[in-house]
This record gives C-alpha cells, structure tokens and sequence, in this order.
C-alpha cells in the first residue's frame, strides 16, 4: 500500500507530463485528491497527512487536510490535500484540481479536445474535466476557487464543510488561554513578593543575630579596656583579665556555632585543614611533612563539612 505523500508526487508526475503536452495555460493549482480504494486506505492516508498537517474542512466525499509545509511536487506547490473516501467501482488515483481566472477563455481554448468534457454539479457549478486516454487520474480545472466555496460554506451539500462550532471553540480556546495567562501572571508575582519578604525577614534575622554577637564582643572589649585604663594593674591581674576576655571570646564564638578542630604538633599535614606558613628543616626523618608549630587554631560551623579559618602551622621538610 502507497503512502499519501508517494501518491500525491505519483498523480502531480503524470498530470505535469500530460499538461504540457496540452500545452497548459497559468491555471491557479488549487490542492490534489487523493482517491482511496478501500476504507483501511481512507483511515491510512487521513492518519498520516494529519501528522504532517491539520484538518481544513470535510465534506460528503472525504476531508480536506491543510499542510504545515509545502509539498514540492512537478505542478508545483502543494499545501492542501484531499483524501475522498473509497466509492464501489472507481479505480482512479486521483486528479488534480485548477480553478481559471478566464473560465470561458479556457472553455474556447480546449472544448474542442479529445481529452476535454464538460459536468455539472448542480445550476451554479460547472467544471471542466481533462482526462488522458487510459489513464488512472484526471484534471478538474473550475470556473471558481473550490476552497473559497469550502470555507463560505455556499455551494450546496455535496461538498458541505462541517466547520460549524469551529469559531466558538477558537473563541473559547483564547478565552482560556487569557485565564491561564492571568492565573500565571498573577502566580508569577505573589512568589516574587514572597522571595522579597523572605529575603527582608532573612536580612533581619540575620541582623538580629549579628546583633546578639556584637553584644558580646563590645562586652568583652569593655572588660580589656578597664583592664588597660587601671593604673594598679600588675602583671598577675593583667594575666587574669586576659584569661578571662579569652574565655568569654571562647564562649561567644561557641554560642555562634563555631567548633574548635584540633591541630597538634606531631600531625601530618593536612591542606583541608592547615595553612603553613613557614618549611623548615628538621634533622629526623619521620618530621617531615608533620606539623613542627600551632600558630593559631582552625574552625569550622557545627555540623556542617568544611572549615572556615584554617589553622596556620609551621611544616618539617
């Protein structure tokens, strides 16, 4: 069984090399039919021309089928297709289909062909048909633009389109998508608005917090500058305030959330952790690499991987 596309491109072949040896005129190509044999057929081509395009219109005989691209064919370009369904004895393929800016000039030109015959619809749609001798399609050339009558609607019930209610459903479509379009745009700003209170209610807390840290600090630095303004203050006392603003600086930052990672003489060292600020050499082997001196400590947040001030330690080479 032949896909819709390969017919389609097989009737336009035969017609093209059949109207030129008419010598055929600027004729306006309208769309192809394509003619189904059997009802297997019909469901076939309709299933697949409607991938690569979407319904136009229906009529008594079969659908039209508006395509998303041009069809390159030997007549030229193709976007409508119509697939007629399957009727007892009709062998054709298919035709093409032609309507005339100069009906009657093209009625004079051609009456007088072998190939050339004359049908009537009904009063009001006359048609000329050229037909090879022998052949499986043939040519339809009419005196008006068949798909202008399908989308008017006005030229009776043989070929009657079935778009009614196509306008409502647009109409209610578009509705819709102004609603869902509010409804996002309206979503869209309560999370904006939601982001900035979240970020000020942050910024406060976190305010709220830096507060209570400075509290302490400004705490322990009134404690060191008593210290300093005491004019009986000896070398014991002086030990004690100190001692005791380390203590208390101990605390704050342990309120903080702030750990302490221990970092001995004698550990290797470790990058992750230790920063080493002087290499120098040591007489034993198993020194090197090791720390030799804790300058200062290293810390890092409760519960949380990483360190945030690496010790700084003197390194054995």
């Amino acid at each position: 069984m032949k896909s819709a596309s390969a017919l389609i491109i097989e009737i336009a072949d035969k017609a093209a090399s059949f109207l030129d040896k008419l010598n055929f005129g600027e004729e306006n190509l309208e769309f192809i039919s394509i003619f189904a044999q059997s009802t297997e057929e019909y469901e076939q081509f309709s299933e697949e021309l409607l991938k690569e395009g979407s319904f136009f219109a229906e009529s008594s005989t079969g659908i039209f089928i508006k395509l998303d691209r041009i069809l390159n064919t030997s007549l030229g370009g193709v976007d409508v297709v119509k697939i007629r369904k399957p009727s007892a004895g009709r062998e054709d393929i298919g035709n093409v289909n032609y309507f005339s800016n100069d009906f009657q000039g093209f009625l004079t030109k051609y009456s007088g062909s072998d190939y050339f015959s004359v049908s009537s619809d009904s009063e009001s749609i006359k048609l000329v048909t050229l037909e090879d001798k022998d052949a499986d399609y043939f040519i339809v050339v009419r005196e008006f633009s068949l798909l202008e009558k399908v989308l008017a609607n006005s030229f009776g019930e043989t070929e009657k389109i079935e778009h009614k209610g196509e306008s409502a459903k647009i109409a209610d479509l578009e509705a819709k998508l102004k609603d869902e379009t509010s409804k996002r745009i309206t979503l869209i700003s309560d999370f904006q608005n939601y982001q900035k209170r979240v970020e000020g209610e942050k910024a406060l807390f976190g305010a709220m917090a830096n507060m209570g840290l400075i509290r302490s600090i400004l705490e322990i630095h009134d404690d060191i500058n008593l210290a300093l303004n005491d004019e009986n203050l000896d070398i014991e006392n002086a030990k004690s305030s100190i001692r005791s603003a380390k203590d208390k600086i101990v605390q704050t930052v342990a309120s903080a959330g702030v750990e302490t990672i221990a970092v001995n003489v004698g550990d290797i060292f470790d990058k992750e952790k230790m920063e080493a600020v002087s290499m120098i050499p040591v007489p034993d082997e198993s020194q090197k690499g090791k720390v030799i001196a804790v300058i200062s400590s290293a810390y890092k947040y409760k519960d949380r991987e990483g360190v945030f001030k690496p010790a700084k330690v003197v390194v054995g080479k």
